[in-house]
């Protein structure tokens, strides 16, 4: 199974398809991946709990009981 690391900041693009990271630590290989070789980092902590109750105690819709 492969690894997920990071995230990491690109520090520039080296051509096409290729970007320098910054490996934070001591890694041992080079800072220069293929672009097919990374994954974008998405900042999910502005999303709120899916598994929230949904029968919690609140507001009356004004419905029949």
């Amino acid at each position: 199974m492969p690894l997920s690391k990071g995230p990491f900041e690109v520090l520039e693009r080296v051509n096409d398809n290729a970007y320098k990271v910054d490996l934070l630590g001591d890694y041992n290989i080079s800072a220069a991946f293929n672009f097919s070789y990374l994954s974008p980092c998405i900042d999910d902590s502005y999303q709120t709990d899916l598994r929230t109750n949904l029968l919690q105690q609140g507001k009356d819709d004004g419905g029949p009981s």
